[in-house]
Order: structure tokens, then sequence, then C-alpha cells
């Protein structure tokens, strides 16, 4: 059985966040996205390293305990509990190298927000990518220090093909300041999280923050392996 010690003491952090949230739940519908203040918050509380891998300083709860949280945070607030488990980008994690995921989490309370729409163009350059696109229903991109925005890699100016014959796809990791923000999340429901359309133009991307679904692990625990289009996180769960 996994161990649940930590996800149970962090499932009470959750439960002690209900009075604050309540209290910012009008703020959260007006401004269509989570005030800046208690994003800080939830970040520095630990709420988007929930997924992270240990190694890189993450909770690195399973998928059982991250739930109850979840269902925690959404009964005092949905847009919330949308955004911190969308902000835990970390299925990426184990394949990317040291280098770019230390860089990335170098500060403990960073937030991500990401695309898995494959709306954007890598090309390939000397030592990275150019990357070009828009990315619709980007939740959390006005919280985010760094975006996670999939593309297809293009190499002599087409599509470059998996062994499948496939067009291959990969994650670019960027600084949100090299990211347009396109506000455009006018909506009823969910309103407070922020999915505005995220657009980029020619920014250059280094091979080592670009993570494909076939590279080679870097954490090579089984339960890092858990195939990324099942939008479970690869540092979700730990297998007997």
């Amino acid at each position: 059985m996994p161990e649940t010690e930590t996800g149970s003491a962090f499932l009470e952090v959750a439960r002690t966040f209900r009075p604050r949230l309540l209290a910012e739940r009008d703020r959260i519908e007006a401004s269509r996205r989570l005030p800046e203040d208690l994003a800080r918050e939830l970040a520095h509380a630990g709420f988007f390293r929930i997924f992270l891998p240990k190694a890189y300083g993450g909770l690195d709860l399973t998928p059982m305990e991250a739930l109850e949280i979840f269902e925690e945070l959404a009964r005092t607030d949905a847009s919330v509990a949308w955004c911190v488990w969308n902000g835990n980008t970390h299925w990426t994690a184990a394949q990317l190298s040291p280098e770019a995921a230390r860089a990335m989490h170098a500060d403990p309370d960073v937030i991500t927000a990401n695309s898995t729409r494959v709306s954007g163009k890598a090309d390939v350059a000397p030592g990275g990518y150019r990357v070009n696109g828009r990315w619709s229903l980007v939740s959390g991109c006005e919280l985010a220090t760094w975006m996670v925005l999939l593309c297809v890699i293009h190499e002599e100016g087409k599509p470059r093909l998996t062994p499948a014959g496939a067009p291959e796809t990969r994650f670019m990791l960027l600084r949100s300041e090299s990211c347009e923000i396109i506000d455009n999340w006018n909506v009823g429901g969910l309103r407070g999280t922020g999915s505005h359309d995220v657009a980029v133009r020619d920014v250059f991307v280094p091979t080592s923050f670009g993570s494909g679904f076939f590279d080679s692990y870097v954490l090579a625990e089984p339960h890092y392996r858990i195939p990324p289009f099942s939008r479970v996180i690869p540092g979700l769960a730990r297998w007997p």
C-alpha cells in the first residue's frame, strides 16, 4: 500500500484554507482569475508541488491523495481547485534534463500554466527551437512564471515524424515574460480560472527545455512512467 501520511496531513492544510477561499469568492469571480496574494499563499503552502517529484522538491503524492485535496478545495471554490490541479504541470518532469527541471523549480513557490493543445510550431534551430503559436484555455496563465506549451516539431520546413510516422510533438518550457496573454476569458462557469489564450512569437527555447513523450527517463522509478496523455502526471502513482 502507498504511504498516505503526507497526503493526509496535506488534506488538513487544504481544509484550513476554507475560510480564506470563502472570503475571496466574490473577488475571484469579479476579476476572472485567482488574486495574486491568494495564489502566492497557495503556492507557499505547497499546492503547486502536489505531483512534483521529490527529487525537485515536490510532495510526490498519489492519485487518491491528490483527488481528496482537489475535492476539498472544490467544495469551496471550483476555480481554485481547477487552477491548483492544472498548475501541477509535472508530467514532463521525469523526462526533463536536470538543468531544465531545476531551473524551473528553483523557486519552491513557482506556479506554471500549460496547454496540451498542439497549437504551436517549434522549428529546429542550432541549440534548440524557434517557437511560434497561439494556445487557448491556458488556465492560470496570469499567475505563472513558466508556460508549458505543446508544439509540433518542424525541420527543414516540414513536420518531423516519429518512427511510427506521426508528427513529433514536444512540450516547450518558456518563461512567462516571453509569452503574450490575450484577455478573452469571458464565461460563466469556472470564471475565476483566468483561462485566456497565450501567444508566442519567435522565441528561442534551448533543446534541454523541450520535453517529448518518447524521451528517455531521467527519473527512472516505475511510477513516473504513466502514459502522458492519460492526463495523469507521472509523479502521481506508486505501484505495489
